[in-house]
């Protein structure tokens, strides 16, 4: 198909550029809708963005507060763990007395009475059992009842002496026993 252009060539130069300038008012109509949109993008990034370290800013600034708070704990506890080292060290190195108490009330005979024990940690020093019985047969079983127990060695009769008790009016046989602990055992 031909086509024959009736317009005169001055009209025909504004049509032309006419149609050239709707062609760029739309380029440029595009191009400004782009750029809102981008703005658009942008604006609600920021805002996207403002609004999530907001909320991390007030999670941290949560945590730290708890940090705070459980700093002291830490501090306390480790006081306490340096208190517990403490009353445990002590409580190893003490000395019970009562198992060797208790090992002489079992080795004490009926008619044995005890007046005085001496009981020495340090285990190279002896201690001294005195006291007084009906008859030396008494002495005897205490002191074969201590040599068996756990916690005494070397149990000997140091010294035994006849009385009359002032109360009874009975002969008794006053005696003196020394022993050893056995190292280690009281602990």
């Amino acid at each position: 198909m031909s086509s024959i252009n009736l317009l005169p060539t001055e009209l025909k130069g504004q049509y032309e550029s006419s149609k050239q300038n709707r062609a760029l008012l739309g380029y440029l109509i595009n191009i400004v809708i782009l750029v809102f949109i981008f703005l658009g993008i942008l604006v609600a990034s920021k805002y996207y963005l403002d609004s999530k370290l907001a909320s991390v800013t007030k999670e941290v600034q949560k945590k730290e507060q708890s940090i705070s708070k459980y700093g002291s704990l830490e501090k306390d506890a480790q006081k306490l763990e340096s208190r517990l080292q403490s009353a445990k060290k002590v409580l190893d190195n003490k000395i019970y007395f009562s198992k060797a108490l208790d090992d002489v009330w079992k080795a004490t005979p009926p008619k044995l009475y005890i007046l005085t024990i001496v009981l020495e940690k340090d285990s190279s020093s002896r201690g001294k059992i005195t006291g007084s019985a009906e008859n030396k047969t008494e002495i005897a079983s205490f002191i074969d009842a201590l040599n068996k127990s756990s916690i005494f060695q070397y149990v000997d009769l140091e010294s035994s002496t006849v009385s009359v008790d002032p109360v009874s009016k009975k002969s008794m046989e006053n005696f003196i026993v020394s022993y050893s602990l056995k190292q280690g055992e009281l602990k």
